[in-house]
Parts: structure tokens; sequence; C-alpha cells
């Protein structure tokens, strides 16, 4: 019976740990409609890079993607912008997908204040 107990605990967390994701989106997990939506973003805009992308639907790129200090790590190093702007098709898309703000391709994203470490 004490070997079962530990066991028992494992699994049941293993089971927890399976359960349902608040998906990739702030908010919760994405519909289905909100999900097609996406797969119909990407497959419609095929000629975007990842970075062009990224810009148009930060939601499913990590925050980091389009910060210039971590382009090598994703592979954008050689990445250029080919594109002027989005059109209003392509940004109705982005939100009926639950992208978040698409970030102008004329800027960098926007980078998070560094916090100050306190010295112990």
């Amino acid at each position: 019976m004490r070997k079962l107990l530990p066991l028992l605990a494992l699994l049941a967390t293993a089971a927890a740990g399976c359960g349902g994701n608040p998906g990739p989106t702030p908010g919760g997990a994405l519909t289905p409609a909100q999900q097609a939506a996406r797969v119909k973003l990407i497959k419609t805009n095929q000629g975007l890079n990842d970075l062009e992308l990224a810009h148009l639907c930060p939601a499913i790129y990590p925050k980091d993607a389009l910060d210039s200090k971590r382009a090598k790590h994703y592979g954008y190093d050689g990445k250029k912008i080919t594109i002027k702007a989005f059109t209003q098709v392509q940004l109705a898309l982005a939100t009926s997908a639950r992208c978040g703000t698409p970030i102008p391709l004329a800027q960098p994203a926007p980078v998070a204040p560094a916090t100050k470490k306190t010295a112990k």
C-alpha cells in the first residue's frame, strides 16, 4: 500500500498535466473558428516570409521572435521585409484569427523594459 500511494500521486499529477491548455493566446484556447482562421491566414499569405508573418500575427510566434538581438537564433538574420504594408484583407484575417495587434512593418517589435536586479 505504501508503494501504491506515491505511484497514484505521480499518475494523478501526470494526468493533470495532460489536461486543457490555456492556448497560445491570452484569454484561453482558440475556438475552432479562430484556429481555422489562423490556418487560412497562413495559407493565404504563403508569399510572406516568417519575419513579415510575425509582424502580421505576433501571437503565433515567440514574444522575442522580432527582437533584433534574437534574429539569428530564429533564423531571421538573412530575412528582409519585402512588402510596404499589409492589406485590409490581411488585417481582417489577422483579427479573426486572434493574432494580437499587428506590428507595423517599418517598426521593430516593442521590447519589454529590462528589470533591475537588486544586489544582495
